[in-house]
């Protein structure tokens, strides 16, 4: 019993992780003005790889994992010559769209990405 509740707990995480694949696209309001963003995003098992793309550059997501309907992922951004380590968590709701908080350390901002592709 244990075995199967294990397996069906493995295929149901894999399932949800599986439905974060493909781009999102969402806006964000800074202080340094409107950032649009694009997500492309890859699931293997438990961990997400990818990218966020944006008028500041292409940068690689770093520590992303997924947990059920939960992401989480790190991007390290340039701004004015320094790094800027800015932390996604994220929430998906009906595979269509991430409800996300993103923490600069400096500020807090929410996020909404749709799925495009």
């Amino acid at each position: 019993m244990r075995r199967l509740l294990a397996i069906l707990a493995y295929f149901s995480v894999t399932l949800f992780a599986a439905g974060y694949n493909g781009t999102w696209k969402g806006s964000l309001d800074t202080p340094h003005g409107k950032l649009q963003n694009v997500l492309t995003i890859k699931t293997e098992g438990e961990k997400l790889v990818g990218t966020l793309k944006n008028e500041m550059g292409e940068f690689p997501l770093q520590n992303g994992s997924v947990d059920g309907l939960d992401v989480f992922f790190t991007v390290i951004m340039k701004r004015d010559g320094n790094d800027v380590k800015t932390n996604f968590r994220g929430h998906m709701f009906q595979n269509e769209e991430i409800q996300f908080k993103i923490d600069t350390g400096e500020d807090t901002f929410d996020m909404i990405a749709q799925k495009i592709s």
